[in-house]
């Protein structure tokens, strides 16, 4: 891995304390894993605020309420799984944890109560069912959201996954990608075909929602929304319309273009929005076309229905005979 990051030069400088930690490890919070033995050999007792806030580059996360256990985040992208992963979870949580999984917003499951030294061994087993914790936390892209019945659903444009795996090997892959490491803060991610709006689209950072132009199927691109940091912020038409195969390069860029210029000081407003809102749209959409060499064509008609789903209960599917069932998970 690295020693240190030949983007660095065209990053702001940012004064933060999140920041600073960052600087540890050249910017680079994955180098982290170097220093696992020793972390577990000295215990959690000793992990200094940095050592804490930088497990969490590889998706392992100190608990206050449970000193001494751990929490992890497993990387699922569109929350699609299967019943061999599900089995070394459970295992994972029956023999490591506290037998109790959680179901996260971003379509993930998180394993909980384990033992810092237990770590390498849950890696292990999750490495054996093409699973990883990489990239779960702090400043980097996050788990990358889709409709839950991506490819199965009748009502759909059509089925978004590839693109989303896609753009998840581009910027995390199955060991990790530095290059995508040193954000200013998080960045969340959807993409979909769902003619449904079924995933939260205007709180996302960027969003691929399913569109029309001159009756080419592709993508519109919303940009800029947030929950926290200060405040809902619906995203905003970027006005750009993508096709399926140019789409994941794209968020990729768009990526860059935050991590390169995205503020990096007071840490309730270095999300995109406040990049959005010192820059202005065109602008964005200037820097994304300069970066991509290409004009950028302008949106195309929105294809999602006004109303909102969740899938819930039981539905035909794509594939005759086949149904399926939505499930209410209770928080």
């Amino acid at each position: 891995m690295p020693s240190s990051l030949s983007w660095e030069v065209s990053v702001r400088p940012g004064t933060n304390a999140i920041e600073a930690c960052k600087a540890l490890k050249d910017g680079d919070g994955l180098r982290i894993r170097e220093d696992l033995a020793s972390l577990i050999e000295k215990g959690h007792e000793s992990l200094t605020t940095a050592e804490k806030d930088l497990l969490k580059w590889v998706g392992v996360f100190f608990r206050k309420p449970t000193p001494g256990r751990f929490m992890m985040r497993v990387r699922m992208p569109n929350g699609f799984t299967n019943s061999s992963q599900l089995r070394a979870i459970a295992d994972l949580s029956l023999r490591l944890g506290n037998c109790v999984l959680d179901i996260t917003t971003r379509q993930q499951i998180q394993l909980r109560g384990f033992p810092l030294g237990s770590v390498p061994e849950i890696w292990e087993k999750l490495r054996g069912v093409d699973l990883h914790s990489l990239q779960t936390g702090m400043d980097n892209v996050r788990n990358i959201n889709g409709c839950a019945l991506a490819g199965l659903a009748l009502n759909e444009l059509f089925d978004a996954s590839p693109v989303l795996f896609e753009l998840d090997r581009m910027l995390v892959g199955t060991d990790g990608n530095p290059e995508f490491t040193n954000l200013p803060r998080k960045f969340n991610i959807t993409i979909t075909g769902c003619l449904e709006n079924c995933t939260h689209n205007e709180s996302q950072d960027v969003a691929l929602v399913p569109a029309l132009r001159y009756d080419r199927p592709g993508f519109n691109v919303l940009v800029g929304g947030k929950m926290g940091s200060g405040g809902f912020t619906i995203a905003s038409p970027l006005d750009v319309f993508v096709s399926e195969p140019e789409a994941a390069r794209l968020v990729a860029e768009l990526v860059r273009v935050y991590r390169d210029h995205g503020p990096r000081e007071a840490r309730s407003k270095c999300r995109l929005a406040f990049l959005i809102e010192e820059w202005g749209v065109a602008r964005l959409r200037a820097e994304l076309s300069q970066r991509l060499e290409r004009e950028l064509p302008s949106a195309g008609r929105d294809v999602r229905a006004a109303h909102t789903t969740d899938h819930l209960g039981e539905a035909l599917q794509n594939q005759p005979g086949y149904r399926s069932m939505g499930l209410c998970v209770p928080v």
